[in-house]
């Protein structure tokens, strides 16, 4: 083969390898887009589930402060209640007339009902704000779940 032909071999050679190398870059180029895209989703993603599980904490935070404030006020209510039975107790020993004992009774009596559904309420509410504080956990695991995917 004479020189002009190796030469025009090696050219095409040349140009077959530039177009290969053209193509790589290509496609090199559009994985990287790709990459580059599913890796933005994923940061917006875990974002998103950052900001949940935030939102998630702070409700349990305040349902954890309202069952404080709760118990507190079935504490409250409790000690209430037992001050008005000892109080129907002493009551009942020291009056002396039937009518007097008997009016005083009802009194007591009323108030330690109205006591006795406020307890009742305030349990009842305390169960609910259990029941709440237990959802929301469930809640943050399940986004930190997701999170770890």
């Amino acid at each position: 083969m004479t020189t002009i032909g190796k030469g025009a071999d090696l050219m095409e050679v040349l140009k077959k390898k530039m177009r290969q190398a053209k193509e790589d870059t290509e496609r090199l180029k559009d994985e990287n887009e790709e990459i580059s895209r599913k890796l933005h989703i994923e940061i917006q993603r875990r974002e998103a589930a950052e900001g949940e599980v935030a939102a998630l904490n702070r409700r349990i935070q305040l349902l954890e402060e309202d069952l404080e404030r709760s118990e507190e006020r079935l504490n409250t209510a409790t000690t209430k209640l037992a001050e008005a039975s000892q109080a129907a107790d002493e009551s009942e020993r020291s009056v002396s007339s039937a009518d007097e004992q008997e009016q005083r009774a009802q009194l007591l009596l009323s108030r330690i009902a109205d006591i006795g559904v406020e307890v009742e309420r305030l349990f009842a509410l305390h169960q609910k704000q259990d029941e709440q504080e237990e959802e929301g956990a469930v809640v943050v695991v399940e986004v930190e779940q997701r999170g770890a995917l």
